[in-house]
């Protein structure tokens, strides 16, 4: 059995969005963010397979840009993000 406890550098990217709503387009644009993060982690190694669980969670700033009737808007803002892993493997 083993554990660990890390922070890392979280680079993540944010879906673009596309909408008509009451016939007016609206487009919305996100650039890649970053952030520390925490994640901690554990396992067990069985006849060789290795089972891991990690869990990583960081709060990135994204600059997002909106455009709709003409206008355009942009906004910095602040997402929170969870990652949970199950990892899976053959120890050689």
């Amino acid at each position: 059995m083993y554990g660990n406890f890390k922070n890392i550098v979280l680079v993540t990217s944010y879906p673009d969005i596309s909408l008509n709503y009451s016939g007016m387009n609206i487009d919305q644009e996100t650039d890649m963010g970053t952030a520390f993060a925490y994640g901690f982690g554990g396992g067990v190694i069985i006849n060789n397979i290795n089972l891991a669980l990690r869990y990583y969670s960081g709060e990135p700033e994204f600059t997002q840009t909106a455009s709709y009737g003409g206008l355009e808007q942009k906004a910095k803002v602040k997402l929170s993000i969870t990652n949970l892993e199950l990892l899976i493997g053959i120890r050689l």
